[in-house]
């Protein structure tokens, strides 16, 4: 199915379509994230016409972007993976130098652990520079959703060889905490992180994202002590403090005052 990402400059009431590495009428794209610079960056991932995922059966062949706009977009920048292998950019920092991040895969279909992505952050404009974040161990499978202006990023670390999905916060030195364990989440629980706020003036860190056993949206604050963040977790619902008939699933992304979006299951349907 063709899809394709689009960026709405909703002040100017104008829109443009993303395209592909080759313009193929057939590619497909999908825009992820917008800086909020006075030229905004632009990244998510494009299909390219020239390669193929031979292992998934001739597959489309995605690569992460950058694009900058200024009442058009301009040509996409790849944000490359590692030779022959797939790579999308899901978040963009604001500043200089421009910050992208996300992860990297094989063509593959045999890997159910995700234990080939690979979490990564690209640095620079014209020539993006890759580099690859801290994994716990060589097997490990690491996906990063988002980042913050500071440097520092969330997603998920699948550690192997017990395949089990935790939540994951690297930060500006690429060093990786598992949000799971430090915060003190049950040891037969999953987690994964979605969003993250910037630096609060005194010095807290913000992270959402979920549960992935019992379905509930968690909060993680980092607390500075003693020069380094001290991590909690809270379940959302616990949080909230009307009565409702609904289940706060998992939460997507967080604001630097506090707001929070988030999916919630009611009488079993998504919200």
């Amino acid at each position: 199915t063709l899809r394709r990402g689009m960026v709405w400059d909703v002040p100017d009431a104008i829109s443009a379509q993303i395209g592909s590495f080759t313009n193929a009428s057939l590619d497909s794209s999908e825009a992820w994230s917008v800086s909020d610079d006075a030229i905004p960056v632009v990244v998510g991932f494009a299909q390219d016409n020239l390669l193929t995922c031979s292992g998934l059966g001739n597959d489309p062949f995605f690569k992460g972007f950058r694009s900058t706009w200024q009442n058009a977009l301009s040509p996409l920048v790849a944000l490359d993976g590692a030779t022959g292998r797939i790579s999308y950019a899901h978040d963009v920092s604001t500043g200089t130098p421009t910050r992208a991040v996300g992860y990297e895969n094989d063509c593959e279909a045999n890997d159910p652990c995700g234990s080939a992505r690979n979490a990564l952050e690209w640095t620079g404009a014209s020539t993006p520079t890759r580099i690859e974040l801290d994994e716990f161990g060589p097997e490990d499978g690491s996906v990063v959703w988002a980042t913050n202006d500071a440097g520092m990023s969330v997603g998920s670390v699948n550690a192997d060889p017990t395949c089990v999905t935790q939540a994951a916060f690297w930060a500006a030195d690429t060093s990786l905490t598992n949000l799971h364990v430090a915060s003190g989440m049950a040891a037969e629980s999953r987690s994964i992180a979605f969003g993250v706020s910037e630096v609060l003036d005194d010095g807290r860190v913000l992270i959402v994202g979920g549960d992935l056993l019992a379905l509930r949206a968690v909060l993680w604050t980092g607390v500075p002590i003693g020069g380094s963040l001290v991590w909690q977790h809270e379940y959302l619902d616990d949080l909230v403090s009307q009565v409702w008939e609904g289940e706060i699933a998992v939460a997507f992304d967080v604001t630097d005052v506090g707001w929070i979006t988030a999916g919630a299951l009611v009488g079993g349907v998504s919200r």
